[in-house]
């Protein structure tokens, strides 16, 4: 929906907060951060940039799945529980690298853009809920002031 000069059904404010909190403010005109403000207007190219991976972790589950395979012909071969309880400590292991590693890596997203030629970070989160509603709200925003704009 476009607004028209001429039309009743125009807002009779210009100006609009569409989110604030957690250290961002996106309003119709800019965007504010703790690093600075961001006119709207010369903010071009925003993205997101999410990051899934955890790098660790697949090493991690590829290495004790390794571990048991070969700890149970290995046992079976050689008629020894030992051997199986090695393989499941050692798995264990691998388990608790696992859950440091999700804690220590954690998954991150992040809205960027250019203002002024430079990249800038918006926003960054790791809550996706969080992330989604402030990034709805930069494209409400920028909507808004692409058709405010004379």
């Amino acid at each position: 929906m476009s607004i028209d000069p001429g039309s009743t059904n125009r807002p009779s404010c210009r100006w609009a907060v569409y989110y604030a909190d957690q250290g961002i403010t996106v309003t119709s005109w800019y965007v504010e951060t703790p690093d600075g403000r961001y006119v709207l207007a010369d903010l071009g190219d925003v993205f997101r940039l999410l990051t899934f991976a955890h790098p660790g972790r697949k090493v991690a589950l590829v290495a004790g799945g390794i571990e048991v395979a070969l700890a149970l012909p290995l046992a079976a071969a050689g008629h020894n529980a030992m051997i199986l309880l090695v393989g499941l400590f050692a798995a264990a292991g691998v388990a608790g690298g696992v859950l440091l590693d999700a804690r220590h890596n954690p998954r991150w997203l992040r809205l960027a853009g250019v203002y002024r030629g430079a990249e800038v970070t918006l926003f960054s989160t790791r809550d996706m809920a969080e992330f989604e509603r402030v990034r709805w709200a930069l494209i409400r925003a920028m909507e808004t002031n692409r058709t405010l704009s004379p």
